[in-house]
């Protein structure tokens, strides 16, 4: 009996672990986490370009950063496209029109910020009038 109550709240908490992200959205993976950077996507990030370089004329507006994290044993792993997809998001949250120099890295402590894997992309947002 004791194996049977102990089986019973294993699986209630594990199901809790799954439970929807309120904000979730089709565009992104999870919905927002304040406390990893993430928040909720739009089409709005679609007009944003990526480039190698900034265009000249182009008014730099600063650094962006986009994280994907996984942050349930239902979620899947981290991508590289899916942090682009939060940096091109908050750069037209900015105003911005692209996005150049993406560079790649990881959180050495993604506990710290609700996450099992973090993939974090930074880039300088930029503005053409």
């Amino acid at each position: 009996m004791r194996i049977g109550h102990f089986s019973i709240m294993l699986l209630c908490a594990l199901t809790g672990c799954a439970a929807d992200t309120p904000g979730k959205s089709d565009t992104a993976l999870i919905g927002p986490l304040p406390s990893a950077g993430i928040v909720q996507t739009t089409t709005a990030y679609q007009s944003i370009t990526v480039t190698e370089a900034a265009p000249t004329g182009a008014t730099l507006l600063g650094k962006v950063t986009g994280t994907a994290c996984k942050n349930s044993m239902f979620d899947p792993p981290p991508t590289k496209e899916t942090a682009v997809i939060q940096l091109r998001q908050k750069a037209a949250n900015m105003g911005a029109s692209g996005v150049y120099g993406i560079t790649y890295g990881t959180d050495p402590n993604p506990v710290s910020k609700n996450c099992w894997a973090i993939i974090t992309a930074t880039g300088t947002a930029y503005s053409v009038k």
